[in-house]
């Protein structure tokens, strides 16, 4: 976490191997997993990172993922 006189910064990241191939804009979408881990045998309903962009965007911040070197990042921006 990095903070400076106006702005929060936070990075929290994740291994996952097949992240290249992903389209990492559509993490946000309510109800979206790309992962084929994740399936109906496997809890969870995909609205974390939709629940997470509209607690951001109501502190009227900005909230990112990318992938690079086998690690998913998802950085916010208050």
């Amino acid at each position: 976490m990095k903070q400076d006189t106006s702005h929060l910064f936070i990075v929290i990241s994740n291994s996952y191997k097949e992240g290249d191939n992903v389209d990492h804009s559509r993490f946000f979408e309510r109800f979206y997993r790309e992962d084929s881990s994740h399936n109906s045998e496997k809890s969870g309903y995909g609205i974390g990172l939709s629940m997470a962009e509209s607690i951001v965007n109501l502190h009227k911040g900005k909230i990112t993922a990318d992938h690079s070197n086998g690690i998913t990042y998802f950085r916010v921006l208050i």
